[in-house]
């Protein structure tokens, strides 16, 4: 058996509860403040109409904007359809409702869908406003479209498409026609460049 002097002992027992102490460790880097904490609220327009009420953790009312900023979201994510049947994500209501989410101190991520409604990996359909337009016409509505959305909502963050795996504004920008897929991407980011320096 090994025999330990008692000051060696003592020493261990020592290290060993300062080892495992409750405190924080005092060299944990802050969590970086251009961090990005988003959620996408583009339906709380039309939920709010509904008359529905949100609780906070303390199962308290409150509006959805005060409980996410309360847990830390800094960024609200926002989609924008070009001329939709009703109110719904057009670039009216989403200004009004940017508006209300930067007094709340929220930084705005825009989604632009470059359709009337949805636009995702199913489908791709182009505004009826562009039914007409032959490519170039189509490339200069892209940039165009982009210039005046982000004239008009001054966005901290602008996704040009909506998941785009398959092309966007379809048929003439599906992803089989990659060479006019890349340029209405390159006319939608000229034209975010061109009001936008970040």
């Amino acid at each position: 058996m090994i025999s330990l002097k008692p000051s060696l002992l003592l020493s261990l027992i020592s290290i060993f509860f300062i080892a495992c102490a409750d405190e924080p460790n005092a060299t944990v880097e802050p969590v970086a403040k251009d961090l990005i904490k988003a959620a996408d609220v583009s339906f709380l327009p039309e939920i709010r109409k509904t008359g529905t009420i949100f609780y906070n953790t303390q199962n308290q009312p409150k509006d959805v904007l005060d409980i996410l900023k309360d847990a830390g979201f800094n960024t609200v994510r926002l989609r924008v359809w070009h001329t939709p049947a009703d109110e719904r994500s057009s670039l009216q209501e989403v200004a009004t409702f940017a508006a209300e989410a930067k007094a709340k101190g929220f930084k705005i991520w825009i989604t632009l869908h470059y359709s009337d409604t949805w636009a995702d990996p199913g489908k791709q359909t182009k505004p009826q406003a562009w039914q007409n337009a032959n490519l170039q016409g189509l490339a200069d509505s892209v940039y165009n479209y982009t210039k005046k959305v982000m004239q008009r909502l001054s966005p901290e963050y602008i996704q040009v498409g909506n998941e785009i795996n398959a092309g966007m504004i379809w048929p003439e920008g599906a992803i089989a026609n990659r060479n006019n897929f890349i340029t209405f991407l390159k006319r939608g980011a000229d034209a975010v460049r061109d009001v936008s320096s970040t």
